[in-house]
């Protein structure tokens, strides 16, 4: 862990658990099989997570929709990078699908993760 790391990961985790709306994290997991019907089943993870929404510019240039937020998530909130495919449940503004996910460092660890999210 670097040097700056305790402290910017704790400054974010404070900013986020007194600013951040309260959400869940539906962390997608791969689930089983069934070759009988050929589908397969994923039970997701929830995780309890504070977040800060905003919107977004529209870029086609950068797969940027009208609509799509940003969701910003403490990085040592999570256990598990979020990924394409989770979902972001915000009590009050809906849920989102997680498009792209980029963690943002601190040092050597994971300070904050910024999420594009859409409807």
């Amino acid at each position: 862990m670097g040097l700056l790391d305790a402290p910017v990961l704790a400054a974010a985790r404070t900013v986020l658990d007194l600013l951040g709306t309260a959400a869940t994290l539906e962390i997608a997991e791969p689930g089983s099989y069934d070759t009988a019907t050929g589908v397969a089943s994923a039970t997701p993870d929830k995780v309890a997570v504070k977040v800060r929404l905003e919107s977004m510019k529209a870029s086609a240039s950068q797969g940027i929709r009208v609509g799509d937020m940003l969701a910003t998530i403490a990085g040592n909130a999570l256990v598990a990078d979020p990924k394409t495919g989770d979902r972001l449940v915000v009590p009050g503004r809906g849920t989102f699908d997680v498009v792209d996910s980029k963690p943002v460092m601190a040092t050597d660890e994971i300070a904050i993760y910024e999420l594009q999210v859409r409807r």
